[in-house]
């Protein structure tokens, strides 16, 4: 069968939105990879500081870097998903605007998603920085989900409540097609991984080739932002579960397998219990209103 005639071997996408301040590193970062047959796709999400300028001057440089700007802005996951949706190649990874990727990075992920038709996402262990480079403490368990079982990955996505960055990892962009991709709420990330989960098993390097930014401008800071979240879900936290049931709903499993997820669910529910609450209140608190009205 005759291959797909890809630009390049690998992807990135790099979504973007007022990035100025650490934009430039992390364009370099990419750009010096010791793998070097790849796309750097950039969609500015209609910025309002320098990034414009910024990405215009890297794409005159380098016939690697394609930018895009989009005339409004669409929110953080529409512009992470347009990103895919622009790129050509077998792999793709996503690179978020103010982080660092080792120039190694590339090459190694690639070489275990050659070595492994199993795997469907390879990510390097995670360094977290701050906003001046030094190195944070921070719990980690990681994403390592080697396991043939698709219902025990599963399993582990749904019950995981640590960060999320194996959704920069190199991913198999057979995969991300038979995903919706990003859900548009905050915190849609952790379903995007869990339907991963479902196709393949997650590698995780052992060289820190990850160095994950902490800062006051992260998305996390922004969760109740539109400019950011303009789909926001009134109740997030509902929002995710209720994604989740429908994940396993449809998923190709036994009755006995999908209580397993549920069960899965449950108990990532009852950690979750504080927030499910609040949110809960603040519906009948609507309901209440709309009814006084």
């Amino acid at each position: 069968m005759a291959q797909p005639n890809y630009r390049s071997r690998v992807s990135i996408g790099l979504p973007v939105f007022n990035g100025e301040k650490y934009l430039p590193q992390t364009i370099e970062s990419l750009l010096a990879q010791t793998f070097d047959d790849f796309e750097l796709i950039i969609s500015d999400n209609a910025s309002t500081d320098r990034t414009a300028e910024i990405c215009r001057a890297y794409a005159e440089r380098d016939a690697r870097v394609r930018y895009h700007r989009n005339e409004a802005n669409i929110g953080l996951y529409r512009n992470f998903n347009r990103v895919f949706q622009l790129s050509s190649s077998a792999y793709f990874k996503w690179a978020a605007a103010d982080d660092i990727c080792g120039a190694r990075l590339i090459e190694r992920c690639v070489e275990v998603l050659d070595a492994d038709p199993q795997a469907v996402l390879v990510y390097a262990k995670t360094v977290f920085i701050d906003e001046q480079q030094r190195e944070l403490v921070v719990d980690y368990p990681g994403w390592h989900l080697p396991s043939p079982d698709p219902v025990e990955r599963m399993a582990f996505a749904i019950q995981a409540g640590h960060w999320v960055t194996a959704c920069e990892g190199l991913i198999r962009s057979s995969a991300l097609r038979q995903t919706p991709l990003f859900p548009t709420y905050y915190g849609g990330d952790r379903a995007l991984l869990c339907r991963l989960a479902l196709f393949g098993t997650f590698q995780e390097l052992p060289e820190r080739l990850a160095f994950k930014r902490l800062h006051a401008s992260n998305s996390t800071g922004h969760a109740s932002d539109a400019d950011w979240f303009p789909d926001k879900a009134a109740y997030q936290s509902w929002t995710l579960y209720r994604d989740y049931l429908k994940i396993i709903a449809g998923s190709p499993f036994s009755l006995s397998q999908k209580t397993r997820l549920l069960k899965a669910a449950a108990r990532r529910m009852y950690w979750s219990k504080s927030s499910l609450r609040q949110e809960m209140r603040q519906y009948v608190r609507n309901v209440l209103r709309s009814g006084d009205s």
